[in-house]
């Protein structure tokens, strides 16, 4: 991955999505951050699947560590979260082929699935 600190972003915007939008060339990487908003205490399992590297951290701590050059493929970490709203850093980058990020959440007691609407939010409110 990355040092996302000494990199100067070629753009920036706002998306209510994580996902690649439209081909950004060979060669990029892309910073997603926001916010988790957390109704329900228990284990949330997170899968991202990435072609390359990616990773997903909450408040600071990586949750999924998916670094390195490889083709597509998912991975998958978890973590013990109390309600609340928590920082979410999603970081991605391509080194050329196909290029794929997807990001799915299984909430305690359910199944994996797409994030639910609401969870992920740009400001903490």
């Amino acid at each position: 991955m990355p040092d996302f600190s000494k990199l100067t972003p070629r753009k920036s915007g706002t998306t209510d999505e994580v996902g690649l939008f439209g081909n950004d060339g060979e060669s990029f990487a892309l910073k997603f951050t926001g916010f988790i908003k957390i109704e329900k205490e228990g284990v949330y399992r997170f899968r991202l699947g990435s072609d390359d590297g990616s990773y997903l951290a909450i408040s600071g701590a990586k949750v999924v560590d998916h670094d390195g050059l490889h083709g597509y493929n998912e991975k998958e970490g978890a973590v013990r979260l109390s309600p609340g709203v928590y920082p979410l850093e999603i970081g991605f980058f391509e080194a050329g082929g196909s290029q794929e990020l997807t990001v799915k959440v299984q909430v305690p007691g359910g199944l994996f699935g797409p994030v639910p609407q609401g969870m992920f939010l740009r400001k903490a409110s």
